[in-house]
């Protein structure tokens, strides 16, 4: 089912340990986690470039496994994730090379940015009551802020409704999609792997 995986979609993951099942029980989702799929043509096989704490993979770009933005095999991840795993397929929109330009251009931007330390920042995403509204920080990403903020730069996404780092991971699942759509649509949850 790799070889399905192209450009725009997400792979959502639901993790084992103890901040991804914090994350889960505050947003109420099966998820923890989510990253977006890109198709290179340098490479045989889909990447995914996602804002991890997982430092276990070595960054195509950079060679080096360490925390914050890379771009990692897929099937390196599949492989070595002790979790559930979904695909989300984009549908309904061919991304124009002019999209997939500033997408580009973002990932030139924030290649290499460390992941989240900010802790309110991390909670502010999952509350979205009075006060809770904050100003975009891309000096350092956690992973559903990243893939908001490159649906944004796809112009996926509206970048007007919130900001990227008040989407959790619960946003891109099917049971709680609270997504501002320009175009486009995700389909329904695949399951890839169930741990």
């Amino acid at each position: 089912m790799l070889h399905e995986l192209k450009t725009g979609d997400l792979l959502l993951f639901s993790g084992k340990s103890g901040p991804s099942e914090s994350i889960k029980w505050v947003t109420l989702s099966r998820w923890s986690h989510v990253a977006l799929v890109l198709r290179e043509p340098r490479y045989e096989f889909p990447c995914l470039w996602e804002a991890s704490t997982d430092a276990t993979i070595a960054c195509l770009e950079s060679g080096v496994a360490r925390r914050g933005v890379q771009l990692v095999p897929a099937p390196a991840r599949l492989d070595e994730y002790d979790g559930d795993i979904a695909w989300r397929r984009l549908q309904d929109v061919d991304l124009e090379p002019e999209a997939v330009e500033r997408l580009a251009a973002l990932r030139r931007q924030l290649t290499g940015r460390a992941y989240e330390s900010n802790v309110l920042e991390l909670m502010g995403a999952a509350y979205d009551g009075p006060f809770g509204e904050q100003r975009e920080n891309l000096a350092e990403l956690f992973c559903s802020e990243l893939v908001a903020a490159a649906y944004q730069a796809l112009g996926l996404i509206r970048p007007d409704a919130k900001p990227s780092n008040e989407y959790v991971p619960a946003d891109f699942s099917e049971q709680w999609e609270r997504l501002p759509w320009l175009r486009g649509r995700l389909g329904p949850e695949v399951l890839l792997k169930n741990a």
